[in-house]
């Protein structure tokens, strides 16, 4: 999963078991852990925008819908769940109350 470290995004592993991409969508509406928040971590991701549903449209393109207006992302919060959700070579498009964003690359090189 993708939280941020200054401004960026960072890719964060968590030992757990295999989880959905709903379930580690949620994750970043959670936010970090305590130690995660300690190394200066944060998540631009509300806790508001969870529960995600993730559904993928062949060939490569995923949805993630989320539960509040896309419009009250940010770039960033966008870009984290585009980046947590993709697979590579995807595309992610982000719904909420209606609203699109995308189809999008995740902006990190995979």
């Amino acid at each position: 999963m993708y939280l941020v470290a200054n401004g960026q995004l960072s890719t964060v592993q968590r030992p757990s078991r295999s989880l959905s991409h709903a379930d580690t969508l949620a994750l970043l509406a959670t936010g970090p852990t305590k130690e995660e928040r300690a190394r200066g971590l944060t998540s631009d991701v509300p806790n508001g925008a969870a529960p995600f549903s993730v559904t993928t449209e062949p060939p490569d393109r995923k949805v993630v819908t989320v539960s509040v207006s896309v419009d009250e992302l940010s770039d960033t919060a966008i870009d984290q769940i585009v980046c947590t959700a993709a697979e590579p070579g995807e595309r992610v498009t982000v719904l909420g109350v209606g609203q699109a964003h995308g189809p999008r690359d995740c902006p990190i090189p995979g």
